[in-house]
């Protein structure tokens, strides 16, 4: 900790120390090294009067010693202005923050300076921005002020710092100040995070924003008449020249004589530790002022934009903001309860300075009738408006309002954002719905034309009979009978045969060839009964079904609105389906129709080929072929052609209805075709589907589609495809 870095620092003006004395100041400046000198130098000013000891910057242990030895500094002051040491709670033994009745000598108050940029952060840089600066706070805690190789004797230290928007930052750092007493005087110490500029210091966070021209905005103050008054400027006008980033608070214990004098408190001060303190509190309430205003704008712009659209970032933004409200929230609660104490210790009558020398007034003072404390400009005297601390203590809780009202509106602004997602997701499912209804519609008109199609392509007299039955004239008949009124069949057919041949056809599994969908009915059924929810409804069955996860689905909760999380519900539908699974048995009629395709030819001789193309996952599947008979009817598949969800070969987020599931279960026939063997086209393949996506999927690859839909699909768009017909015949299309 006492050790320097390994280069040589810039001279900088460490410790400031404004005496009274015979009624003027007397200023000492000490630098980084010469704590031995600041040691041998009277302490406090005799006769009741005090003094202020700014400490500007990191601070070595030679200096803590010799300032605490010299003021009689509780070491508890140095503890907790330096946590920084402690990386994490663990290492103080979560001893901070302490009973406010045991640490109430200690005040503190943090100041913000903010950094505006003309070059601003584009969208996705802010945002990383943002989710990297609590690992490089912490990482500029750990690893830069902990190394002595790398902080310096007067290098300024950052607390938090946090990206506001694309062109304003804040940086956040502390005063930390303590009244001591010895011999008979009194002194106030400052220990200011403010020392070097923030570029000579040890990196952060915000290096970044400064190697961008950032520059940090003045913290504008005004008091009544300041306009009227002449204090002297000590300041050489070159101490700031040379920063990036010219701080206010950097040159506050330059010029401090001036500011007291130029709120009217030169002549208190020096008798009254209260009003020597009263400017620093009023610096920092400054700039919480400005800082406020800057976040109050930027909220309000998140909250316009949301009458255009909830934008990306909008939950972030506005949480983001939140969370800093809460932090500064905190610190102006702390400030106010320490500047309350401070007013109740050092008021008047407690101190043993008469009441008729302390002057009341934040810009309401009364005219003073002793001594004037200084001139006006053209030499007349000036009234008295030395600051009121009440006032300034009612300053301090109007701030802590303003920030809780702003957190508020936030808290408001994420709930509106997130009612408007709500709505625009409802939105977005009901037009999803609108375009699967017109799908089914589509389906319901051309799936029978590829039907007929696909059937006349085949050669019937090699199924294994000795002669077509008559059971394939009825499968030609109602199909064709399905076809909208007006509609040439003749024509139709003649349609069909310029269609190439089937040679392949490719399956899907659940509520097609076994009854799994049923299976999952009857488990989310178990679950409803249990938290006394009405059964599934048709209607609700046909927009889920065929979808994976479908029961997690925002469409199953809002209609569902189960009492329990949807956590929950998903873990027990989970182990009610396990339970179920292996009961699930073979569609009527599976089996007979895999049969016979396995032994079809297509019409150029070749075999038909078969493959399975279903969304169930692996450990799934093989719960539903625990029965004998489901396992039967499932080895007409050969494991090479069964293209389950979780096969590799489907890109992750691309089922159903993208076409991949069906596209990658052609490969894999083609895989296994003998040398020389024609591959097969999509346009060759007959997918049978019972779900609308499946269908989707199945046309999007470029196959040619049977729908066998659910009973309840068929019941619940029966009538609007008979509307539909209808329709078509009265207008002639």
């Amino acid at each position: 900790m006492d050790a320097m870095g390994a280069s040589k620092p810039e001279p900088h003006d460490l410790v400031v120390v404004y005496s009274s004395r015979w009624g003027k100041w007397d200023v000492q400046q000490y630098s980084q090294d010469q704590h031995e000198a600041s040691s041998e130098a009277a302490s406090v000013p005799a006769g009741g009067c005090g003094q202020i000891v700014f400490i500007r910057g990191y601070i070595t242990l030679p200096w803590a010693s010799a300032i605490g030895s010299k003021y009689n500094i509780d070491p508890e002051f140095f503890r907790q202005h330096m946590d920084f040491f402690s990386p994490s709670v663990h290492s103080h033994a979560y001893s901070f923050p302490s009973l406010a009745s045991s640490s109430n000598h200690v005040f503190r108050v943090c100041v913000s300076t903010l950094l505006h940029r003309d070059l601003n952060f584009r969208e996705p840089d802010l945002q990383s921005q943002r989710s990297d600066q609590p690992t490089g706070l912490r990482e500029y805690k750990l690893r830069q002020l902990r190394n002595n190789a790398t902080v310096c004797c007067g290098d300024s230290i950052v607390r938090e710092f946090s990206t506001l928007c694309s062109s304003f930052s804040v940086v956040e750092q502390w005063i930390s100040i303590h009244i001591a007493r010895k011999d008979g005087g009194w002194a106030v110490i400052a220990w200011m995070d403010h020392g070097r500029p923030l570029e000579k210091s040890p990196p952060g966070p915000w290096t970044r924003h400064i190697d961008l021209r950032a520059v940090a905005l003045p913290i504008i103050q005004y008091h009544p008449r300041m306009a009227f008054r002449t204090p002297k400027n000590r300041l050489d006008t070159e101490a700031n020249f040379s920063a990036k980033v010219a701080q206010s608070t950097t040159v506050l214990p330059l010029q401090y004589d001036s500011l007291i004098a130029l709120v009217e408190l030169a002549r208190l001060a020096p008798q009254d530790p209260l009003s020597m303190c009263i400017p620093l509190f009023a610096h920092a309430a400054f700039s919480e002022v400005q800082f406020l205003n800057v976040v109050e704008s930027r909220i309000q712009t998140q909250i316009n934009t949301l009458t255009e659209g909830v934008s990306t970032d909008a939950f972030e933004t506005l949480q983001h903001f939140s969370n800093i409200l809460s932090r500064h929230a905190r610190q102006l609660k702390d400030s106010t309860f320490a500047f309350r104490k401070l007013v109740e210790r050092y008021s008047p009558g407690r101190t043993g300075i008469p009441k008729s020398v302390l002057t009341p007034g934040l810009g309401m003072g009364r005219q003073q009738t002793s001594a004037p404390e200084m001139a006006s400009s053209d030499g007349t005297q000036s009234p008295g408006n030395a600051f009121k601390p009440n006032d300034l203590l009612e300053d301090y809780e109007q701030l802590y309002t303003r920030c809780i009202e702003l957190s508020n509106t936030c808290t408001h602004a994420i709930s509106v954002a997130m009612h408007k997602a709500t709505i625009m997701e409802s939105s977005k499912v009901i037009q999803q719905s609108e375009r699967l209804k017109k799908l089914t519609l589509l389906a319901t008109l051309f799936i029978p034309l590829s039907l007929t199609s696909s059937l006349m392509g085949m050669n019937i007299d090699v199924l294994g009979q000795s002669s077509v039955g008559v059971w394939w004239f009825l499968v030609l008949l109602s199909y064709s009978s399905m076809a909208p009124p007006g509609v040439n069949c003749r024509k139709l057919t003649k349609i069909a045969a310029s269609f190439p041949a089937i040679r392949a056809c490719i399956f899907d599994m659940d509520g097609l060839l076994i009854n799994s969908e049923d299976m999952i009915t009857q488990s989310i059924n178990h679950l409803l009964e249990k938290y006394g929810r009405p059964a599934f409804t048709r209607s609700i069955r046909a927009q889920l079904m065929g979808i994976p996860n479908s029961t997690n689905s925002d469409v199953f909760h809002d209609w569902a609105k189960l009492p329990i999380s949807r956590e929950k519900f998903a873990q027990e539908s989970a182990e009610q389906m396990r339970l179920n699974f292996p009961n699930c048995t073979p569609r009527p009629g599976a089996e007979k129709l895999l049969l016979n395709l396995n032994r079809a030819h297509s019409a150029s001789g070749e075999t038909i080929k078969l493959a399975l193309a279903s969304s169930t996952k692996s450990h799934t599947y093989e719960l539903k072929v625990s029965k004998p008979e489901t396992k039967r009817l499932l080895d007409f598949f050969p494991s090479d052609r069964r293209v389950l969800g979780d096969d590799p070969r489907v890109r992750q987020g691309r089922g159903k209805p993208a076409p991949d599931i069906f596209l990658v279960a052609l490969r894999s026939l083609n895989s296994a075709a003998h040398v020389g063997e024609k591959p097969i086209l999509p346009s060759e393949c007959l997918v049978f589907e019972d779900s609308v996506i499946g269908v989707e999927a199945a046309r999007r690859a470029g196959m040619r589609v049977v729908w066998v839909p659910h009973p309840d699909i068929a019941i619940e768009y029966q009538a609007t495809v008979k509307d539909e017909w209808l329709k078509s015949e009265t207008t002639g299309s």
